[in-house]
């Protein structure tokens, strides 16, 4: 689906499933399902969260994107503000526990790049 500049989609995609564990790697977590994911660290129980990438062919082009992230039981992610592709409503770093779930979402469009191809977390 082609854009052009003012344009909004009212389409998106967020599926329901539940995804198994997912591990960030030097503070990369790549996603290959909808709806809710549980992230896990790289090692030990703490890690940061900087990028999310979309693993290639998983997703159907042209439609915003909604991610609910969680923590895998014990560890503690921090999703960090302005540091790869997300930014966060509140400007400042999130925390992601067992208990606490945060929602993200990718819009799509070009009328603004600081806003386009970055993740937005709410939570």
């Amino acid at each position: 689906m082609a854009l052009t500049s003012g344009e909004v989609v009212t389409g998106g995609i967020g599926l329901t499933e539940v995804s198994a564990e997912v591990l960030i790697a030097a503070g990369v977590l790549t996603v290959s399902a909808g709806g809710l994911v549980i992230v896990g660290a790289e090692s030990g129980t703490t890690d940061d969260l900087t990028t999310i990438n979309l693993l290639t062919g998983v997703f159907p082009a042209g439609y915003q994107l909604i991610l609910y992230l969680t923590a895998t039981i014990g560890d503690v992610i921090t999703v960090k503000n302005g540091t790869g592709n997300i930014v966060t409503n509140t400007g400042a770093d999130v925390s992601l526990t067992e208990n606490k779930a945060v929602m993200l979402i990718r819009f799509i469009g070009t009328a603004n790049s600081v806003v386009n191809a970055k993740w937005r977390a709410f939570g």
